[in-house]
């Protein structure tokens, strides 16, 4: 179903089998609410929102729905045009706001054995987005929530998912965004984990990427404050995080060689990881309880927390 270029509201909607495209397609949509639908068996993905630029979409809505069975992404926010990740600094600015509450969202990723790349719960080139009270499992090719901007993640429940629960990339310009990233009182919970390789079709000679990072992960990636793609500050708080014996402990290390990848070595897999972080970047992680069932324990990545007090977390 697409819709183009509408205003209001769009209610209880049922889309069943649907072989190609999306379930629900808002092109260049404004004020619009998409709620208490039920999209099942999507070949593409779930819900889309696209644009020609971060003007003509805008105050987008998904609520209560259940959105499930999906070969793609569940939820996607992304304007026209900026489907490459490898060079963000170019892209165009994303979309302003949005909302993402109360949906029920499952078994997704589907189509693993032939996607070039990872599909989420929900995939958000979007700025300043409110992410609350959603219910998250069995993403089997990527993260429950994957977060490309500046934003509010809280209140979700998620669990089972290949990458991680919740996932910041350093994808999208933040210029006209708070700068700002709010991860609070989520439960991330993974009992188990698949190490097998993905190779990104943007960029296929970079090598391929490993599936499993934990809980939650912060792919700062050094962007500095002179980057168009700088976030000012990180706050997770008060999100409960637990990993399941069966969750692996490390990881394969992975580069290319002759086109196949090769195992270089093995890392551990922490139930937060932060990846890049620079002395701009504020970084705050208070009044977490973090709980690994593993015989090998992990709880942030090797110098993720330098100078920084979690003495108000609980590990167990």
């Amino acid at each position: 179903m697409n819709l183009e270029n509408r205003k209001g509201k769009f209610d209880t909607a049922y889309i069943f089998i649907e072989p190609n495209g999306y379930g629900i397609q808002l092109v260049n949509c404004t004020q619009t609410i998409v709620k208490n639908s039920k999209i099942i068996d999507v070949f593409g993905q779930g819900v889309r929102i696209t644009g020609d630029n971060n003007q003509t979409t805008s105050d987008i809505t998904i609520e209560s729905n259940r959105i499930a069975y999906i070969y793609d992404d569940a939820v996607k926010f992304e304007v026209k045009g900026d489907q490459n990740d490898q060079s963000p600094e170019l892209a165009k600015l994303p979309f302003k706001g949005g909302v993402v509450r109360n949906n029920i969202i499952h078994d997704i990723g589907l189509g693993v054995t032939r996607l070039p790349f990872a599909r989420h719960g929900m995939y958000l080139k979007a700025a300043d987005i409110l992410v609350e009270g959603n219910t998250i499992y069995n993403c089997f090719y990527g993260s429950g929530i994957s977060l490309r901007n500046a934003g509010i993640i809280r209140n979700n429940t998620i669990w089972n998912c290949a990458y991680a629960c919740i996932a910041y990339h350093a994808q999208t310009k933040t210029t006209e965004s708070t700068k700002e990233v709010i991860i609070e009182n989520n439960n991330c919970l993974q009992e188990y984990g698949m190490d097998f390789p993905m190779r990104h079709i943007a960029n296929p000679t970079k090598g391929f990427n490993a599936c499993v990072y934990g809980c939650i992960m912060l792919g700062i990636d050094n962007k500095q404050a002179d980057s168009p793609l700088f976030i000012e500050q990180f706050i997770v708080r008060n999100n409960t995080c637990k990993l399941y014996k069966d969750y692996p402990s490390e990881l394969d290390k992975r580069t290319i060689e002759n086109d196949y990848p090769k195992i270089t070595g093995r890392r551990p897999i922490p139930m937060l990881h932060v990846g890049g972080r620079p002395s701009e970047t504020k970084l705050e992680i208070n009044g977490n309880t973090f709980m690994d069932n593993r015989k090998q324990k992990c709880y942030f990545n090797t110098g993720a927390v330098v100078g920084i007090d979690t003495s108000s977390n609980v590990f167990k």
